[in-house]
């Protein structure tokens, strides 16, 4: 992988940063719960629902899970 170094997302909930476009509707933009989710938000709930990823620190989960920012999963 290029680079070897991930930049871990952290935020406050229900702070995180949206993409979007000059022209999209702001308003259905934030409807969307796609944009809700996020490598921080789907570490929480993989340690939840995961027997492996509640062992691991968050530093770790790139280690073992791949996110994928274009689909958000």
């Amino acid at each position: 992988m290029n680079p070897s170094v991930i930049a871990l997302q952290l935020y406050l909930e229900n702070y995180q940063s949206i993409p979007y476009k000059e022209f999209d509707d702001l308003e259905e933009i934030v409807k969307k719960d796609h944009y809700k989710k996020s490598m921080l938000t789907e570490y929480f709930w993989m340690s939840i629902s995961n027997s492996k990823a509640k062992t691991l620190l968050y530093k770790e989960f790139p280690e073992h899970f791949v996110w994928n920012s274009q689909c958000r999963t």
